[in-house]
């Protein structure tokens, strides 16, 4: 299913207010906005001129502009693991959750789980430029950030246990050698919290982005509006409702997008029950393009659609590629091509720091041959890519990995 074919069903023809609309031709269209749907965007003009674009030609849709919080304004960053950034007022960890009132004056109850960081005093820059690299150099951990006497942040990796059901202290777990201490941290005096948490490899793509006026950033995997009300969901599962008047811009740019084809493979290893005799017909890795049995060169063919970037693999082929934490989604088309008659049964297994995002078997069975394939890889620094048999030999169908590209 393409990405932008998830629910998004929105009826504002009652809710009309002007807009300004960017898209992928370098248009700056303007009026007040009439109707959004998954398909298309529409605008009236000064001129009462209704102009209409498909919604995958959008970038972005500006209704309010994003201005920075005023000056004096004291809040904390609370990061969910899809990305989503909630300025908050206050914030306090009950048991397993965290019990937050954004900025925007919403309270909300979130399954600690959903959580990958916590920031407190986050309106300082020195504060905030430091947590940036300081929760990417401690990716995976679990750390208990303090400031020192001299104001500095330092960190104490440790073990997060339950909260208090009050919220007012947390049980941290700290080994030194083959000694561990357990002690409850009053939340009040911490400075900052990293969790171990991940997004779920098959959580919900991302749609867009959220900016409201509050500057919360809400990754979107679907929303809808109702009564002036706009409700998001992110890919982490959280529903977030604003006020179509504290909605300041949805971002539909996906940022940039790597083909894996144009990526250096960090670790490759193929290897075949059958003897390579140099010629392409037992070539493992082949880039942007399928190898014709009579010789020559073919665009992937999958379920009657074409496709010019790519990987055709055979099987056995473990290969990596180093991602550094700087993508959110892998996606591709996988299947065995038109062009070739299924043998066998071909397993596809993608990898992620060691993790298992996902297994896939391919065969001569309609349902089997091509399937779509959307993961989460928010975070991840290393993707790995494994084909192989799902019998005793490597006697099995190529795997075609069509329009395969790492996007942010």
């Amino acid at each position: 299913m393409p990405v932008r074919a998830v629910l998004l069903l929105l009826v504002l023809a009652p809710l009309v207010r002007a807009a300004e609309v960017s898209t992928l031709k370098g248009e700056g269209l303007k009026g007040d906005l009439v109707r959004l749907s998954d398909k298309e965007i529409v605008l009236k003009d000064a001129d009462g001129k209704e102009i209409t674009r498909p919604l995958d030609q959008v970038l972005r849709v500006d209704l309010k502009e994003v201005e920075r919080l005023p000056e004096k304004t004291v809040y904390s960053d609370v990061e969910l693991t899809d990305g989503t950034v909630l300025r908050c007022a206050t914030w306090n960890i009950k048991k397993k959750d965290v019990e937050v009132k954004l900025v925007a004056g919403a309270t909300l109850k979130l399954p600690l789980t959903q959580v990958s960081s916590i920031l407190s005093n986050a309106q300082v820059e020195r504060l905030r430029r430091d947590w940036t690299n300081r929760v990417v150099d401690q990716r995976g951990k679990e750390v208990l950030v303090v400031l020192n006497k001299d104001g500095l942040p330092q960190n104490i990796p440790c073990t997060f246990g339950e909260a208090d059901d009050k919220g007012e202290t947390l049980k941290v777990a700290v080994t030194i050698g083959e000694d561990t201490r357990s002690f409850d941290r009053q939340q009040k005096t911490i400075h900052g919290l990293i969790f171990k948490h991940t997004l779920d490899a098959k959580a919900p793509p991302m749609l867009c982005k959220l900016f409201d006026t509050s500057t919360d950033l809400v990754m979107v995997s679907s929303f809808s509006v109702k009564d002036a009300t706009l409700t998001a969901t992110t890919p982490a599962g959280v529903q977030l409702s604003y006020q179509l008047d504290n909605v300041g811009r949805l971002d539909f740019s996906k940022g940039r997008l790597d083909y894996l084809a144009d990526l250096d493979e960090t670790r490759k290893n193929v290897g075949s029950d059958l003897e390579k005799d140099g010629g392409e017909d037992q070539t493992h890795i082949v880039k942007n393009y399928v190898p014709r049995k009579e010789g020559g060169k073919a665009p992937f063919a999958l379920a009657g659609a074409t496709y010019n970037k790519g990987l055709f693999l055979r099987a056995h082929t473990d290969i990596e590629y180093d991602l550094k934490g700087d993508y959110r989604e892998f996606s591709a088309v996988v299947g065995i091509d038109d062009n070739f008659e299924p043998h066998g049964i071909t397993v596809l297994e993608v990898r992620a720091d060691g993790a298992e995002l996902v297994t896939m078997r391919f065969g001569a069975d309609a349902k089997q041959r091509v399937q779509p394939l959307t993961l989460n890889v928010k975070d991840r620094q290393k993707l790995r890519i494994i084909i192989r048999s799902g019998g005793i030999t490597d006697l099995c169908s190529p795997l075609s990995l069509a329009d395969a590209k790492v996007s942010k």
